[in-house]
């Protein structure tokens, strides 16, 4: 069933008018055309008519490719109640033996979820359904769920794949809804129009891509009594490629940034994630080895 309903408000001036302005349909009482003439007039509509609508979202939040040749595929998955009626009997769909050709091995290492009951029996390959039975979303609301995989033995030409899930849930009428997903971590997609029709695969690589990232900032320079100046560096590292990086070397040289009539001196050089290297100076050494995170180091700089 659907209606319309208006509404209507007055005022008095204190010259005693009385002014009258019947509602226009929206939030904004001057309607669409911005000329602060609110003579726009139309009803608001209310529908009592069902109107069940589910959107899912996948996304590839990391792969990680393994010394042993395996590669670990960690999924999200968002579903978001976009509809006007509660949904029941959710279900979560993902055949991997469709994503991954029968020369892989595919395990599930881990699946996981805050907002839904998952099934401990899901496989991927024959048992696909994410969501032990029972689950339900309210309408307006939003859930996600977490899969880890681990794929191992394929080809050395099955580097690339498209993977795609599929959600259904039911209304309170009896009708199923279903959205297969797109691609991203928003069910409506890129164009915000709260219709989540957008449809797309979740692409996954295992192709080797090494990407190291440094950050060097200054913490903190104190200036002494002596002329001199107490200078910390902070360096962070980060590792935003999908293979494990060995071999690290951090190098800064102190020469090149205070002219020779300073005299620079290593006051502390620390980290609690690398092993450091405690002959580095003030020449283009090498401050650490071996992988980690954050360090911190201090100089002292005088005479200049």
């Amino acid at each position: 069933m659907s209606f319309v309903n208006t509404a209507t408000a007055t005022g008095t001036s204190p010259g005693g008018t009385t002014v009258t302005d019947n509602s226009v349909d929206g939030s904004d009482p001057d309607g669409v055309d911005g000329d602060n003439n609110p003579d726009e007039e139309s009803g608001t509509p209310v529908s009592i008519i069902q109107n069940p609508v589910l959107g899912l979202a996948k996304r590839n939040v990391q792969t990680v490719l393994n010394a042993d040749g395996s590669a670990n595929v960690t999924f999200e998955f968002n579903l978001e109640n976009f509809g006007n009626v509660n949904l029941n009997n959710l279900t979560l769909t993902d055949n991997l033996a469709a994503t991954f050709p029968t020369t892989c091995a595919v395990t599930v290492m881990s699946l996981t979820s805050d907002d839904f009951i998952v099934n401990p029996s899901f496989t991927g390959t024959g048992n696909n359904n994410m969501l032990a039975a029972g689950n339900d979303l309210p309408v307006g609301d939003k859930g996600a769920v977490l899969l880890t995989v681990n794929v191992a033995n394929c080809g050395a030409s099955q580097t690339s794949f498209v993977n795609n899930a599929t959600a259904t849930g039911t209304s309170p009428g009896g009708t199923t809804v279903t959205d297969n997903s797109v691609n991203g971590s928003d069910p409506d997609g890129t164009d915000g129009d709260n219709n989540p029709d957008e449809e797309s695969g979740t692409p996954v690589s295992f192709i080797q891509n090494p990407v190291l990232g440094v950050a060097k900032r200054n913490v903190k320079t104190e200036l002494l009594p002596d002329g001199s100046a107490n200078v910390t560096f902070e360096f962070n590292l980060e590792n935003f490629g999908n293979v494990n990086l060995n071999n690290l070397t951090l190098t800064d040289n102190l020469a090149a940034a205070f002219p020779a009539t300073c005299a620079v001196t290593v006051m502390s050089l620390t980290s609690d994630d690398f092993i450091v290297n405690p002959s580095f100076t003030v020449r283009a050494t090498t401050i650490c080895w071996r992988p980690a995170m954050i360090f911190q180091w201090a100089t002292k700089a005088q005479s200049c």
